[in-house]
C-alpha cells in the first residue's frame, strides 16, 4: 500500500508514519511511504497513482510554512478530478476544515491529535469496506481481513 503524506510539519508526518507502521504490523502487506510538505509537490505525480486503489493519500490544509501557496482542499478537488481510487485522509484540527474536506471528497477525517492508531485502522477499514471492496477483493489481514476493525 502506498502512503503519500502531505504535510508541512515534520512532526506530524513522522507521527503519521510512526502511526501507518504500526497499522501495517497489523495486516499483511507493506507500506511504502512518500512524504511532501507541499501540494505543489505531489500535484505533478497523482496521475500515476490515481488509477490505485491500493493508495492512501493524507492531506492538511494549510501547507505555507514550506512556501506551499495551494492548500489541501486543492489536491482534495484535484484527486477526485483525476477518478482517485484510494482513501483521502484528511488531517485537520480545524473542524471546519476537515467538513470542507468531506465536502471536496475526503473519506476519513482525522483530528489534531491524531487519533490512537485503533481508531486510525477502524476508520481506514471502515472506507475500505464501503469503497475499495466495491472494485477488488478484501486485502489479507494477520489473524482476520483487512476490512475488519480491530478486536
Amino acid at each position: 500500500i502506498a502512503v503519500y503524506v502531505v504535510e508541512d510539519s515534520t512532526m506530524i508526518r513522522r507521527q503519521l508514519v510512526s502511526k501507518f507502521t504500526a497499522i501495517c504490523r497489523r495486516v499483511d502487506g507493506d507500506f511504502v511511504f512518500y512524504e511532501h510538505a507541499t501540494v505543489e509537490s505531489i500535484l505533478p505525480i497523482v496521475d500515476t497513482f490515481a488509477s490505485r486503489a491500493n493508495v492512501i493519500v493524507t492531506v492538511d490544509e494549510n501547507l505555507d510554512s514550506t512556501g506551499g501557496r495551494l492548500h489541501g482542499s486543492d489536491l482534495i478537488v484535484d484527486l477526485v478530478k483525476a477518478n482517485f481510487l484510494g482513501i483521502i485522509v484528511s488531517v485537520s484540527g480545524d473542524e471546519a476544515i476537515s467538513s470542507d474536506h468531506q465536502r471536496l471528497g475526503a473519506d476519513v477525517l482525522w483530528g489534531k491529535p491524531l487519533p490512537t492508531t485503533d481508531e486510525m485502522l477502524e476508520s481506514l477499514c471502515r472506507v475500505y469496506n464501503m469503497k475499495i471492496r466495491r472494485n477488488r477483493p478484501s486485502l489479507p489481514r494477520k489473524g482476520g481481513a483487512f476490512a475488519s476493525a480491530p478486536s
